[in-house]
Formats: C-alpha cells, sequence, structure tokens
C-alpha cells in the first residue's frame, strides 16, 4: 500500500525589514500625492518695457510704448470681489478686440498700492490664454493689444519691432529645452527634499537583502 506523505519545503523566510521594504515606497509616493509634488506647474513669461531699450536699439527699432490705442483702464486694488468682476470683463473686452482685430482699441490694467499679487497673475494669465498678440508691462500697468501677424526671423518671447508690439513665439527646440529643465528642476526638488528619507532606503535595503542570500 502506497502511503503518501508531504513532501518537506524550505520555510519560507522574511528577513527583518522587507515588509518595511515594500511598503515604504507605496507610503512615500502617497505623502508626495498628498502634498501636491506632482502637480505640473507652467509659468509666463514676463516682459517690462524700459525707455532704455530705445536708446540701445537702432532707429528703425525704436519704438513709442504704449502704443497709441483707446485704452479701457482696468483699475485693480485690494477689493477681491470687485476685481474678478473686472478681470472677467476685460476678459470679454479682450476677446471682442481679438475677435473684431480691432486695432483701434486696447485694455490697460492697472494695479494700485493695495493690489494683491494673484491679480497681478491672473492678469497675465488672461493674455496669455485669450492669446493676446501683444502685451507688455510698463511702472503699474500692463498693456494688451492686438497687432496684425507679422513674421520674423529672430525668436523670443516677447519683441518690440517698428512700431507695433508683438508677441514672438519660442521656437521648438526652446520649448523643448524648457521641458527638459522643467524635469530636471523637479527631479532635483525632489533629491533635495528627500534625500535622507533615500539614503535610509538604500541602508535598508542593502542590509535586508544580504540577510536574504546569506540565510538561503
Amino acid at each position: 500500500m502506497r502511503i503518501l506523505t508531504l513532501t518537506p519545503h524550505k520555510p519560507i523566510i522574511y528577513p527583518p525589514g522587507i515588509i518595511s521594504l515594500v511598503f515604504l515606497p507605496v507610503f512615500c509616493l502617497f505623502f508626495l500625492y498628498q502634498h501636491k509634488a506632482f502637480v505640473h506647474q507652467g509659468y509666463i513669461d514676463v516682459t517690462m518695457w524700459s525707455p532704455y531699450w530705445n536708446k540701445i536699439s537702432p532707429k528703425e527699432y525704436q519704438v513709442k510704448f504704449p502704443p497709441d490705442r483707446d485704452y479701457l483702464t482696468i483699475n485693480l486694488d485690494g477689493n477681491d470681489a470687485a476685481n474678478k468682476t473686472r478681470l472677467d470683463f476685460a476678459r470679454l473686452e479682450i476677446r471682442e478686440m481679438l475677435n473684431s482685430k480691432d486695432t483701434h482699441k486696447g485694455v490697460r490694467f492697472h494695479f494700485g498700492k493695495t493690489s494683491k499679487y494673484w491679480s497681478y497673475v491672473q492678469a497675465y494669465d488672461i493674455c496669455q490664454v485669450e492669446g493676446v498678440p501683444g502685451y507688455a508691462q510698463y511702472q503699474d500697468d500692463i498693456y494688451a493689444v492686438y497687432v496684425k501677424p507679422k513674421i520674423y526671423d529672430q525668436v523670443n518671447s516677447v519683441g518690440l519691432l517698428g512700431n507695433d508690439l508683438i508677441m514672438l513665439p519660442p521656437s521648438p527646440e526652446e520649448l523643448n529645452r524648457r521641458m527638459w529643465d522643467e524635469r530636471l528642476q523637479f527631479i532635483g526638488k525632489i533629491a533635495k527634499a528627500f534625500w535622507p528619507i533615500g539614503i535610509a532606503f538604500l541602508t535598508m535595503t542593502f542590509f535586508a537583502v544580504r540577510k536574504l542570500f546569506l540565510k538561503s
């Protein structure tokens, strides 16, 4: 008669710390997600007009700033509720100006002494999102105007040529460089903030794997 026997198996060994090593990366990623470490943050190119530009530019590139327009002035102060309404109104006016390709009107954002930073950023964001072809800051104002599209050989973020204020789009190479710069800055930020945890994790991994091979 055949007797069934159980074949002895080698016991499973869990070196101290191996379970922690499995869950530690998961908890770390969850922590980073909770603190919005993976939230993409963009930026907007900001150009401030200076009369010094005309002094160093050839005569054919010297311009009068701000451009001659019938400006609608949007006064921004410390009143958040009123500023939101004014910015929404400015957005509608800018859309109408761009849709009609009006070269006689413009929008001027004026910042008073009590203005808040968020309204300054929002004004630039409106110009960026709505695709205003010409906008720049001078003193306490941001001027947004429509200019007829032109093609130039030089590539820059913002330029002033002839009598027009124009936006010159960055080249594909410049956009690719900015993308890689953002990635490297993100990696550097994470490495700088969590390098002690990273060293501790690598140390735990080394000793856990070492014990695992010694017992096997």
